[in-house]
């Protein structure tokens, strides 16, 4: 108990209110706790509760710590050496910036704006990083006009040939429009995929807007029969396919090939005629 008392609080304990009026966590709730154990508990389940009650960061091992009663979770952080030293250098500027943010939720939505802004545009005009002073300017700028900052479309960007077969398709699996999948899906979609130079074979099962690859454990010829397209090709040919030029597995395909060009267009990839 001496121990998880020593380590430092995060304060305050109750964290602000949201749209509907409640409190989003309020530790101090507990604060019976700290009283002597009355005769209608239980001893032992009074001393949990009031460690449970204890909040603020611990030191669990030399590089882990816990951010303890701030959530009904925990957090954990695995941190390299110098990491608290660059914690608390970053808390100290950007602390007190992000309780006045916080406090903007419940005030008027024209006034928080205007506050938001202010924010931003201080944070920009402090900002070393050229990046990071363009991103604070143009929120502070959006906010300042009322103009609705324009959305930019997830599409898949250009795959690096450096990239393992795992990496590209794991890309793929992230930019899946899983809503319009979902909708569209009259059945579960599955492509076994050969590469046959760096001898990889890969199943991808599209199922409930949810793009899954799996690697075979042992390189074993694909076509089984729950498959709709099997295509055999190279790690070259793969790449491109994978960039929207369908043409380039037309040879080694068999199946339903417009299963591969629905997946595609569902990754945001705009589908092309090979130039060979």
């Amino acid at each position: 108990m001496q121990l998880a008392a020593s380590s430092p609080s995060l304060s305050p304990a109750v964290l602000p209110t949201g749209p509907n009026g409640w409190v989003i966590w309020d530790n101090e709730a507990y604060e019976f706790l700290s009283k002597e154990c009355p005769d209608t508990a239980d001893p032992k389940l009074w001393r949990i509760g009031q460690l449970n009650a204890i909040h603020g960061l611990f030191l669990v091992t030399e590089g882990i710590y816990q951010v303890r009663g701030l959530d009904i979770s925990n957090m954990t952080i695995i941190a390299p050496e110098g990491f608290m030293q660059e914690v608390t250098s970053e808390h100290i500027y950007l602390g007190p910036i992000m309780r006045r943010r916080a406090g903007l939720c419940g005030r008027a939505i024209c006034g928080a704006r205007a506050a938001l802004a202010d924010v931003y545009e201080r944070l920009g005009f402090g900002a070393e990083n050229g990046t990071w002073r363009n991103f604070y300017l143009t929120k502070a700028m959006y906010l300042r006009s009322g103009e609705r900052e324009p959305v930019v479309n997830p599409v898949m960007t250009s795959l690096s040939p450096a990239l393992n077969v795992e990496q590209w398709l794991a890309g793929m699996s992230v930019r899946v429009d899983s809503p319009k999948a979902a909708e569209e899906e009259e059945k579960e979609i599955v492509i076994e995929i050969d590469v046959t130079d760096v001898r990889e074979g890969w199943t991808l099962i599209l199922s409930n807007g949810v793009l899954t690859c799996r690697k075979r454990t042992a390189y074993e010829e694909a076509g089984s029969a729950e498959a709709d397209l099997v295509l055999v090709l190279t790690k070259g040919d793969l790449h491109q396919v994978l960039q929207g030029d369908v043409d380039v597995a037309g040879p080694g395909a068999k199946g339903n090939f417009s299963v591969l060009e629905k997946l595609l267009v569902l990754c945001s990839i705009d589908i092309t005629a090979s130039d060979k």
